[in-house]
């Protein structure tokens, strides 16, 4: 039981120091020699991409380079610029370059604007007659009794769909197949969130317009929206190469939801509830939940609501320079939880429970610091139990198998935090940014929605977090 007099008790307005953030930090490259391994050579080709490429993408990813570096390649001459150019363009989804004849410019944002189409349809029958000479990307899991009769015979399958799967070597195999059968100019992308990713930055790199056939809950209300796409590069971190691509449009069909198993509804609706935090309305929050304990999405309007309140939040800032950020929400500490699972061969929970995991630790950094009241807070808490999002918890200490209470265990959890694509530090002893929230649909928004904490304040909110989790396990 939750019990009567609420998770925390006591908490003090903490007053957010000020800092100057340093928006320009620079990293020069100097010429690097390209080794002649056939790995990457061999994915470079696959993929398009000039020689060095991806070299250079690796080294920038060990060296822990931020969003917010500058690449300065005014030493590279120009003959040798066009695989640094390429490799800023996917490293981070894009970062900003300096040469010897241009000043700072972000290479991969200036072609796309976000124009997609988001479209709710009722019934799969008339699928196929929606697309007429397309290349079909499919998750093999669709392919079965159920669905066989709404998927195209000619299509590429992607099999054992998962996280592993978000490789720049999947991407590869994509745009492969493609050239093989055809090279048409208009893909469909029908699976989850994996599926939409990998294949939404292969269509990015080919520069074809893709439509997504999203089929999971998450990827219905949070992946396929927004233009977000990319790959993952482990044991350094999630999403660390990829695109800002929007799709020509998404058609959402809840019938797909039918088959969704238990884990997979969960992860989903915990993107919906995140969503619903953000928005501004109480019974809006209480639907939600109470979706978990039916495991149906049962109401239309107010689903249609949430995946639509993402697509306005990326109109407005599709590159996530400023409000985006918000739909970070439990993320920060989300991915690094799975990139954590991943580093150490554990078997891994769903993003949604880990991504669960990082909104209660928000939540009780928000009331810490005095942004929220206990009632906000103790009301928040409630619904993320109540709609069952984070039923797995249970399973947490035996899955970390590790004292998650140790310091030690917090100490490699901060720094994969510090080393999020989305973080930037000047110096050893920084801060992680997080985003928290100060109400129902009113994140704090000084410095650009990003609250810093350091490492033995935001140890102690774990240790809370955990306590938390104990009492509604």
């Amino acid at each position: 039981m939750l019990g009567d007099v609420g998770f925390i008790k006591n908490s003090s307005r903490k007053v957010q120091e000020s800092s100057v953030e340093n928006d320009l930090l620079e990293y020069k490259w100097k010429k690097m020699p390209f080794l002649d391994t056939h790995s990457n050579r061999d994915i470079e080709a696959a993929l398009g991409w000039s020689k060095g490429t991806l070299d250079i993408i690796i080294k920038a990813i060990r060296l822990k380079l931020s969003r917010f570096h500058v690449w300065d390649l005014g030493g590279i001459g120009s003959e040798d610029l066009i695989p640094y150019l390429e490799a800023a363009s996917y490293f981070l989804r894009g970062v900003k370059v300096k040469t010897a004849t241009e000043s700072c410019n972000e290479v991969s944002k200036k072609s796309f604007s976000y124009s997609t189409k988001v479209s709710f349809i009722d019934d799969l029958a008339n699928l196929n007659s929606l697309f007429s000479d397309a290349f079909f990307v499919v998750d093999a899991s669709l392919c079965c009794e159920r669905w066989n009769s709404f998927l195209p015979q000619d299509k590429m399958v992607l099999n054992n769909v998962n996280e592993n799967l978000k490789t720049i070597h999947s991407v590869g195999k994509i745009l492969s197949y493609w050239r093989r059968n055809g090279q048409k100019k208009n893909w469909v992308v029908i699976g989850g969130g994996v599926t939409s990713d990998i294949t939404s930055f292969a269509a990015s790199i080919a520069k074809i317009d893709v439509t997504i056939v999203p089929t999971t809950l998450l990827a219905m209300v949070d992946a396929s929206v927004g233009g977000k796409c990319g790959v993952n590069f482990f044991p350094y971190g999630k999403n660390l190469i990829g695109s800002f691509y929007p799709a020509k449009q998404i058609i959402i069909c809840k019938s797909w939801l039918e088959t969704l198993s238990q884990r997979e509804f969960y992860s989903g609706l915990t993107e919906c509830l995140k969503h619903a935090f953000l928005m501004s309305s109480w019974e809006g929050i209480k639907k939600v939940s109470d979706w978990g304990v039916s495991c149906r999405v049962n109401d239309d309007k107010l689903f249609y609501k949430l995946v639509l309140f993402k697509q306005e939040v990326v109109k407005n800032d599709f590159f996530e320079q400023d409000k985006r950020v918000i739909l970070n929400l439990g993320h920060t500490l989300g991915h690094a939880i799975e990139t954590f699972l991943h580093q150490d061969h554990l078997e891994q929970i769903s993003h949604g429970q880990a991504v669960a995991i990082g909104m209660v630790f928000s939540l009780v950094a928000s009331f810490r610091e005095g942004l929220m009241t206990c009632k906000v807070f103790d009301s928040l808490i409630r619904f993320i139990f109540s709609s069952r999002i984070l039923q797995e918890r249970t399973k947490i200490k035996k899955i970390f198998n590790k004292n998650i209470e140790d310091k030690s265990f917090w100490s490699v959890i901060f720094l994969l935090m510090r080393s999020d694509k989305k973080q930037v530090f000047e110096n050893v002893n920084d801060k992680v940014s997080w985003v928290l929230l100060e109400n129902i649909g009113q994140c704090f928004q000084e410095k650009d929605y990003k609250y810093k904490l350091d490492f033995e304040t935001s140890y102690t909110y774990w240790l809370e977090t955990l306590n938390i989790l104990d009492q509604c396990g």
